[in-house]
């Protein structure tokens, strides 16, 4: 079964360079990632035009009411990410003071088609499948 086997960190490389050896190796198989999608053309591969969307495009959004936002933070599980402004447990508790302004901002963004730079961002942290003994 090999159970007491484990991975070796590579003894070619210089303990110190491995750091960046591993950001750079990631960063070239994002950039790949990134070329092999620009330069995928925009039909659909051979047997997914059945997949196509076929039906009737939204034209418009109704408005979201503050219950219902309200009702959407109650379900959320209280969790933190290092780019929230605040923490969950405090937005929770503010609740009744902050579901008039995100309400605003969810039916602006619905309205205008778009959504806030801002909040485009994620901080992505790669699961390792191996780790070093």
């Amino acid at each position: 079964m090999n159970k007491t086997k484990c991975t070796q960190i590579p003894s070619s490389v210089p303990i110190a360079q491995l750091p960046q050896r591993f950001s750079d190796f990631f960063c070239q198989k994002i950039s790949t990632i990134r070329q092999n999608i620009d330069s995928c053309s925009s039909t659909a591969p051979p047997g997914f035009a059945d997949q196509l969307f076929s039906g009737k495009p939204l034209t418009h959004f109704s408005a979201v009411s503050e219950t219902a936002v309200s009702a959407l933070l109650k379900k959320m599980a209280c969790k933190t990410c290092d780019l929230d402004p605040i923490p969950t447990s405090l937005l929770f508790d503010c609740s009744d003071e902050i579901v008039p302004a995100l309400t605003h901002v969810v039916n602006q963004s619905l309205l205008s088609g778009t959504f806030p730079t801002v909040f485009k961002h994620a901080i992505v942290k790669p699961l390792l499948k191996k780790t070093f003994a």
